[in-house]
């Protein structure tokens, strides 16, 4: 296995936390569906759960905010440019 696949996530490990009307949940959620990839979705105006998940696991209800699960820890990336770049460099397009 080379560096690129052993970096590789799963969509199934993503969980992106966004608000509708947030022009830069808005970019992340289309550069996701450029790419064709798969994550769970939380509106966090709709689902107050998962407002809650958002505060207490990322420690702020900031979005777009992209939860990683690496199976051993759990990463809150907040930021859209970054989250872009996270998923166009290590989420594997086949599920």
């Amino acid at each position: 296995m080379n560096q690129t696949q052993s970096n590789q996530i799963k969509p199934k490990q993503l969980a992106l936390y966004y608000s509708p009307s947030c022009f830069y949940c808005l970019r992340v959620l289309d550069t996701v569906d450029d790419l064709g990839i798969h994550i769970t979705q939380h509106n966090i105006h709709r689902d107050q759960s998962a407002y809650n998940a958002l505060k207490q696991g990322g420690g702020k209800t900031q979005v777009p905010c992209l939860r990683i699960d690496h199976g051993d820890s759990i990463q809150w990336l907040y930021e859209s440019a970054d989250i872009v770049a996270y998923i166009e460099q290590h989420v594997s397009h086949a599920d």
